[in-house]
Order: structure tokens, then C-alpha cells, then sequence
């Protein structure tokens, strides 16, 4: 079945299909990339940040409430100083929430930060009021405030903020499972492309090679049976590519000498019997004129055979030259088809380098992140710090500061969760790291297959340029054969020119019945060299 399509549309649909592989996998790879850094740019653009943001904003909300606790138990004079640093945590803190109400993309981390944001504006008002308290000497009531409506403010808000928190935390875990499912799709993916590619080539290779080498094989086998003389071979090929042509050629130049063949045996068993009838009656000729004549006559056989045998050199050597051609053109459409593959297997190193390229660029964006991670380390060592500094402000007041130490010990349990979701994230990173590395070397592996493929093209294109050169060498030695048996063949027919011219001097010298028996014994051998040269041959 293969057969029946030409060389050059197998090797175009072969090389075609080839192509759309390198081209799914070139596709698939520039899409999982492409998708891959939409994630990883959610996660530095706007998930980290909004982490950030929500440390930011839990780090100065709780540095406003140690200010506050600052302020209270401060004298007059200390008051002032606790004041301005109380008004530059408030500060940063309406800017944090300010920044989060921008980032704040989800309806649940709105109205998240809606809660916080109303929560720390009743803790404003509240503040505002105890102030007041505090500079009319009412010191009583502003710790009855700080103890009643002021704490179940701040309990709630460090709970808006917390959940606040877990759900940005949840967040950015769920775009790194997404990035995970989307690397492990992509390598399976590309994986089952490149396996399916590999397996076509081979097959390919496998199928193409037997179709054109066999009907060559059987062809030279056929060749080399007619020049042995064996015109009886049973040639049948039912295909229809060039191959097939060659051999019907074959097939037709076999019948046509068999039958040539036959008309000269019968044409000799005639001739054989004409001259038997004429020696009998020229027997008893003049015996001296006789031999003279044989060796003429001989001499004239042996030069017209020779120069039978030299034309037909000519023709074989004339009819190789034809075929060598017809094969050498076979062998260029073969390398040009050759010189294709290593093209397209060119574009496909091409290719690869590039998403070899977008790997590492990605990678250097995930080191970015711990960069981030860097200064959500920072923050919550600076809470630890304030921690400390609570603890040690409440050790000073005593009895009265206990309440300062409850903050503080609030301070380092946020502190101490700060550094556990860090180390969290943290491994995410080192797993999208993993990720990324194998993908890396996934394509990295297809990069050597390729170049291996292409190492084989050039293989093979050279291959191919040898069998032209020598193509062309044996054509251009088989012209000059040719050329030499022609020349050959026009000496011979000088010679037997010769001969006869001599014969006819003989012959006018002769009595008409020694010419008989001269023409007899012509005859007799001249069938007798056709019977020779004709049982050469099997018909």
C-alpha cells in the first residue's frame, strides 16, 4: 500500500508530521510558560504585597495600642513624647489601610477590611475621648475605658485582622497549587508529544528505508540476471512509485530480448541446414582453394563477432550511463529531503533554548519572592522587639502595667505566628524552585534529543552526497567504456572491410565451385556461432 505513492510524498508527509510535533511542543511549552508567569505575577503583584500589607497593618495597629498603653501610664511630661509616636503609628496605619483597600481584590477580603477599617475608627474616636479624659485629670475613668469598650474594640480588630491574614496566606497556597497542577500537566504533556515524535521517526525510518531499499535490491538482482544472460526471470511489482517504474522498464527490455533472442536460434537452426545441403554438394572441391577460403572465411566470422560483441558492450555500457543518472537523481531528492529534516530540526533547538531562557527568567521571579520574605522577617522581628520593649515598659509600672503585659504577650504570639506562615511561604517557594528546576530539565533533555536527531540528519545528508559523487564517478567511467567500444567497433569494421576486400580477390581467382563451397562453409560456421552465442542465454 505504501507503494502506491511516490518517494517524495511519503518523505513530505513524514517530514509534515514530524513538523507538527516540533510545533505542539514549541506551542504547549509557550503557553504553560505563559500561563505559569500570569501566576507568579498574581502572587508578586498583588498576593504577596496585600501579605505584606496585612503584617503592616497588624505590626502599627498594635504599636498604636502600645503607644496608648504608653500614654496612660506616662506622667504629664512623658505624655507628650507617647503622643507623637502614637499619632506616627496612626499614620502609617491609615496608610497601610489604605494600600489594602486597593489591593483587596476577593468580596470576603473587602469586607474584611471594611470591618478593620471601621473597627480602628471607633478605636480613634474611642482614643480621642480617653484623651480627654487624661487632660481633665480623669485618670480612673480613661483605664475603666482602656479595660471595657477600648479592649473589646482591639480584641475584635486583631481578629478581623487575623482572618484577614489566614485568607491572603490560603490565597497564595491555592496559585501555587494551581502552578504545580499547571508545571505537571505541561511535562506530561510534552513528555507524551516527545515520545510519540521519537516513535514516529523510527517508524518512519524503518518503512521508508524497506520500501525504497527492496525494490532497488530487486532490481539489481534483475540486472545483474539479464547481463548473465538469464532472460527467463518472473518480474512482477504492483506498486506505482519509481521504484515500480524501474522495474516495469526492466520487465519490458527482459521480454524484448527474449524474444530477439529466439528469432536468431531459429534464424541459425535454418541457416546450420543451408549450409550442411551446400557443403555436401562442393565436398569434392579443389582442397587447397578450400582451406584458403575456410581461413578466410574465419578470420571475416571471428572479426564480425567481435564487433557484434563490442556494439553490444557499447548499448550496455550506453544503458548503465542511463540508470546511473535516474539513481543519482534519486539520491539528490533524498538529500534535499534530508537537508529539510535538519531545518526543521534546527527551529525545534531554537525553540527549546527559548523556553530554556523563560525558565530561568521565571526562576529569577521566585527568587524575588524571598526577597519579600526577607522583610516580612524584618517586620515581625521589629514586633518581637516591641514585645520585648512592652514587657519591659509593664515590668516598670507593676501592678498597674499588667495590662501592658497582656499586650505584650499578644505582640509576641503574633510575633511568633508572623515567623511561622514566613517559614510556610517559604517552603512554597523551594517547592515552585523544585518545580521549576525539573521542568528545566525536561526540556534540557528534549534539547539533546534534538541535537541527536540533528547529529543523524547530518549523518545521512553526507551519506547521500557520498553516493552521488560515486554515482557520477561510475557514470563518467561507464561514458568512457562506451566511447572505447565505439571507437573498437569502427576498428573492427575497418578490419572485416579489409578481409572482405581480400576474399573478393580470392574469390575472382577461384573456380565458382570452390566460391560455393567457400559460401557453404561461411555459412555453416556463422550458424554455428549463433547457436553459441544464443545458448548463452536462458530462455
Amino acid at each position: 500500500m505504501l507503494r502506491n505513492f511516490s518517494i517524495g510524498g511519503r518523505s513530505a508527509t513524514a517530514f509534515g508530521l514530524i513538523g507538527l510535533f516540533v510545533l505542539l511542543v514549541g506551542g504547549v511549552g509557550i503557553y504553560s510558560l505563559d500561563a505559569l508567569a500570569s501566576r507568579f505575577n498574581l502572587i508578586v503583584d498583588h498576593r504577596s504585597p496585600a501579605l505584606v500589607t496585612i503584617k503592616q497593618i497588624e505590626s502599627q495597629f498594635f504599636k498604636l495600642r502600645l503607644e496608648n498603653a504608653n500614654i496612660l501610664q506616662a506622667t504629664p511630661i512623658e505624655r507628650g513624647d507617647y503622643e507623637s509616636k502614637y499619632n506616627a503609628a496612626k499614620k502609617m496605619l491609615d496608610n497601610a489601610l489604605q494600600a489594602m483597600h486597593s489591593l483587596a481584590k476577593a468580596a470576603d477580603a473587602q469586607q474584611l477590611i471594611a470591618d478593620i477599617d471601621t473597627d480602628i475608627r471607633q478605636f480613634y474616636i474611642l482614643q480621642n475621648k480617653q484623651m480627654d479624659l487624661l487632660n481633665s485629670g480623669q485618670v480612673q475613668a480613661a483605664m475603666a475605658m482602656q479595660n471595657a469598650q477600648m479592649k473589646t474594640i482591639r480584641e475584635r480588630t486583631a481578629g478581623f485582622i487575623d482572618k484577614l491574614e489566614v485568607f491572603q496566606v490560603q490565597r497564595i497556597k491555592d496559585s501555587q497549587k494551581e502552578a504545580d497542577q499547571m508545571i505537571n500537566r505541561t511535562m506530561w504533556f510534552i513528555s507524551l508529544i516527545i515520545v510519540l515524535a521519537f516513535a514516529c521517526v523510527v517508524v518512519f525510518a524503518i518503512v521508508l528505508t524497506r520500501a525504497l531499499v527492496k525494490p532497488m535490491k530487486v532490481a539489481v538482482d534483475v540486472a545483474e540476471g539479464i547481463a548473465r544472460g538469464e532472460l527467463n526471470q518472473v518480474i512482477v511489482d504492483n506498486g506505482k512509485d519509481e521504484t515500480a517504474v524501474m522495474l516495469n522498464a526492466l520487465a519490458s527490455m527482459q521480454t524484448m530480448l527474449h524474444h530477439t533472442i529466439s528469432q536468431i536460434q531459429y534464424s541459425a537452426s535454418e541457416l546450420t541446414g543451408t549450409a550442411d545441403q551446400l557443403s555436401s554438394v562442393t565436398a569434392q572441391s579443389n582442397h587447397g582453394m578450400a582451406q584458403q577460403n575456410e581461413q578466410l572465411e574465419q578470420s571475416s566470422s571471428a572479426v564480425t563477432q567481435l564487433s557484434a560483441s563490442i556494439e553490444e558492450v557499447a548499448r550496455n555500457a550506453n544503458a548503465t550511463s542511463l540508470e546511473a543518472r535516474e539513481v543519482s537523481q534519486i539520491a539528490a531528492d533524498g538529500k534535499q529531503k534530508v537537508d529539510l529534516n535538519l531545518t526543521m530540526v534546527k527551529g525545534l533547538l531554537g525553540n527549546l533554548d527559548s523556553s530554556v531562557k523563560g525558565l530561568n527568567t521565571l526562576t529569577g521571579d521566585i527568587s524575588n519572592i524571598g526577597t519579600v520574605l526577607d522583610v516580612i522577617r524584618a517586620i515581625a522581628e521589629q514586633t518581637n522587639l516591641l514585645a520585648l520593649n512592652a514587657a519591659i515598659e509593664a515590668a516598670r509600672a507593676g501592678e498597674s502595667g499588667r495590662g501592658f503585659a497582656v499586650v505584650a504577650d499578644e505582640v509576641r504570639a503574633l510575633a511568633h505566628r508572623t515567623q511561622e506562615s514566613t517559614e510556610e511561604i517559604e517552603q512554597m517557594i523551594k517547592s515552585l524552585q523544585a518545580g521549576s528546576h525539573n521542568t528545566v530539565t525536561a526540556i534540557n533533555s528534549s534539547y539533546e534529543a534534538a541535537q541527536k536527531a540533528q547529529t543523524v540528519a547530518q549523518e545521512s545528508g553526507e551519506v547521500l552526497s557520498h553516493i552521488t559523487s560515486s554515482i557520477e564517478r561510475m557514470n563518467e567511467q561507464t561514458l568512457a567504456v562506451a566511447s572505447t567500444t565505439e571507437e573498437q567497433a569502427h576498428v573492427s569494421k575497418e578490419v572485416d572491410s579489409s578481409i572482405l576486400r581480400i576474399k573478393d580477390l580470392s574469390n575472382e581467382m577461384s573456380a565458382g565451385v570452390n566460391q560455393t563451397e567457400a559460401s557453404s562453409m561461411q555459412l555453416a560456421k556463422l550458424a554455428d556461432n549463433l547457436n553459441r552465442l544464443t545458448r548463452e542465454f536462458k530462455v
